[in-house]
């Protein structure tokens, strides 16, 4: 059987107990323990810059809707690209690509994270429901 804790369910769809991985966290005396969903850019990285300037031993647990679960009713679509690049550079994303140097979202691998907008310095990406 293939278990996913942190979401109550199994691969196959079976409901199983969630466990809850910020008090596993805590019972092994973690000494800072911090939740952050990582779709928001700004959040995550202010967690991580703080985590790295704590002492001891800490853990920033990353959580958002499960992609294999919920179907996005979203998309990014990219308009007017400057051609920086910095949104294929930094995210490594898979539905982000270059044509003829600019970059354009392929919707079928698109998931609607929309972390591409965060990133883009020229406000080019934008959120249109599929």
């Amino acid at each position: 059987m293939l278990f996913r804790s942190g979401i109550g369910k199994t691969l196959m769809g079976d409901v199983s107990e969630k466990i809850s991985i910020e008090k596993l966290l805590v019972a092994c005396e973690v000494k800072s323990v911090r939740v952050v969903n990582p779709l928001n850019l700004k959040d995550a990285v202010k967690a991580v810059k703080e985590a790295v300037n704590e002492d001891g031993v800490r853990c920033i647990v990353f959580r958002a809707p499960c992609i294999a679960l919920f179907k996005p009713q979203k998309k990014a679509v990219i308009n007017n690209c400057r051609k920086c690049k910095k949104c294929i550079k930094e995210l490594g994303c898979p539905a982000l690509s270059l044509t003829d140097k600019t970059a354009v979202v392929n919707e079928d691998l698109c998931n609607g994270c929309m972390l591409c907008a965060g990133v883009c310095p020229h406000d080019c990406i934008e959120e249109v429901t599929r």
